[in-house]
């Protein structure tokens, strides 16, 4: 037999429980890839193309534009073009999530990423994809800024 017992206690030097608990943050919240992190309607994607600031690296493109969310998203833009088959595809998506989720504190605060992949035939590992993603991420905002004058909107 399972009995469930409700105890409050109004003592202040109680264990606080997990319900009292304040909220984790965005950034304390980048340990998974969780679907807040992920831009998924078309005029989010044509925000960010619109609106954005463009960085090219060796391994990928990336279009970034500040969200009036404070946290950071991805979207991703692995197209056909340039990866013909579906398990190339799919397995740069995994390794892009992947590098996003692990680089999401590196990455600037509130804005939009959209990963365009550019060449097929480099297969990048994890850390360098990471590192690029933090550098092109930074690189593509501060070209926005100087593009817009220094307006953060």
């Amino acid at each position: 037999m399972l009995v469930a017992v409700l105890v409050s206690s109004d003592d202040p030097e109680a264990p606080a429980g997990d319900a009292e608990a304040p909220a984790p943050t965005p950034q304390q919240r980048g340990e998974r890839f969780e679907g807040w992190m992920r831009l998924r309607l078309q005029r989010e994607f044509e925000r960010v193309y619109r609106r954005g600031g463009r960085a090219r690296g060796q391994w990928v493109t990336l279009a970034v534009a500040p969200n009036d969310l404070g946290c950071t998203r991805l979207g991703l833009s692995i197209g056909k073009r340039v990866f013909r088959r579906a398990v190339p595809r799919n397995r740069v998506r995994r390794l892009v999530r992947e590098a996003f989720r692990l680089s999401y504190r590196d990455l600037p605060a509130g804005v939009d990423v959209i990963v365009i992949g550019s060449h097929p035939a480099i297969r990048p590992g994890l850390d360098d994809l990471r590192a690029e993603l933090v550098q092109l991420s930074h690189e593509a905002l501060a070209k926005r800024r100087r593009r817009r004058g220094g307006r953060s909107s």
